[in-house]
């Protein structure tokens, strides 16, 4: 299996209209994909960045990672 990666950016805004607060995080992502012994695996890391949120929500910057196990059909 070749080895692919991929790159993301996307917002998941979050708009209480009642309130009027809005959330919205900007997420940046790469992940990449692999095999080890007969499973194939994607690893991928990532920024985000609260850029609006309430005054009590999340704000700056934060990290993830992520690995999911891909099963064949």
């Amino acid at each position: 299996m070749a080895k692919c990666t991929s790159v993301f950016l996307n917002s998941e805004a979050t708009i209480d209209w009642e309130n009027d607060v809005e959330s919205v995080p900007i997420n940046l992502v790469a992940s990449q994909v692999f095999t080890l012994g007969d499973n194939v695996f994607s690893l991928g890391a990532g920024l985000h960045y609260w850029a609006k949120g309430p005054e009590n929500g999340p704000d700056g910057m934060g990290a993830r990672i992520m690995i999911t196990w891909l099963i064949p059909q």
